[in-house]
């Protein structure tokens, strides 16, 4: 006959051996060997894979074509064939009257009254700078494609750390 003191003691050895790690543990380890290991995730939906491989395509393309037109920038902006002007002020002049044509072949729906601003702000700036400068981005301007007319900054940028002995903001926009 069991007594209370004994089914109080042997609940006690119970809880301790649970609780110090013996006990259930062996069961459960038991029963982690006999279950299947958790269910692999299914492979990408087939929508999911097409989406996901349609905006790396996206960025891919984004990347070769900037790559392209940096390229282009790069070709574009050198300095023209024969003698550049010997004073900056007719330099600037072909420099405006290139950005002019630019901005009509490139860009025709931009205003006559904004165009005029901004040839303005071009030809000073351009007068305190160096006439390789204003040169090379009058060239570029009349050399630049459909592909890269974007590409305005890049052109004046490359101009100007090609061919003002310091990269300065003469000439830029």
């Amino acid at each position: 006959m069991k007594t209370k003191a004994t089914n109080i003691f042997g609940g006690a050895a119970l809880c301790m051996a649970v609780a110090c790690g013996g006990g259930a543990a062996p069961v459960d380890e038991a029963k982690k060997q006999e279950a299947p290991a958790e269910p692999k995730k299914e492979p990408e939906d087939a929508g999911v894979a097409k989406r996901k491989a349609e905006r790396e395509a996206k960025a891919a393309a984004k990347v070769a074509e900037e790559k392209k037109k940096a390229e282009i920038v790069a070709e574009i902006t050198k300095l023209p064939e024969g003698k550049l002007p010997k004073k900056i002020g007719p330099a600037c002049d072909a420099l405006t009257a290139s950005y002019d044509a630019f901005m009509k072949k490139h860009f025709p729906a931009v205003g006559e009254d904004k165009l005029s601003t901004q040839r303005s702000m071009m030809k000073k700036n351009c007068m305190t700078g160096k006439i390789e400068v204003a040169a090379c981005q009058a060239n570029a301007y009349s050399l630049v494609t459909a592909e890269a007319a974007d590409q305005v900054n890049q052109i004046q940028l490359a101009c100007l750390e090609k061919f003002s002995g310091g990269g300065g903001a003469a000439g830029a926009k």
